[in-house]
C-alpha cells in the first residue's frame, strides 16, 4: 500500500515495514514500475502502474521496524 502525505513525502507499506520513498536520479532508459502481489494460492498479480521517469530509493523507516519488534 502507498502513502502520501499533504507535506508530499511518499511512504509504501510491505507487510509490516514503512519504506520511506524518494526520487533518485534520472533513468537513461524506459523502465515500468509495477506492483506485484501473491497470494495465498498460485496465482499471484501484477499491476504496471506506469513510467519511472526517476529511480525510487526506498529506505526502511527503523523506527516503525523496533516498534513492532517491541510489540
Amino acid at each position: 500500500m502507498s502513502l502520501i502525505h499533504t507535506s508530499g513525502q511518499g511512504q509504501y507499506l510491505l507487510g509490516k515495514v514503512t519504506l520511506h520513498v524518494m526520487m533518485g536520479t534520472v533513468c537513461s532508459f524506459l523502465q515500468d514500475l509495477v506492483a506485484m502481489g501473491f497470494g495465498d494460492s498460485r496465482m499471484s498479480e501484477m499491476t504496471v502502474l506506469g513510467y519511472a521517469e526517476c529511480k525510487l530509493i526506498c529506505s526502511p523507516n527503523f523506527e516503525s521496524l523496533l516498534d513492532h519488534k517491541h510489540q
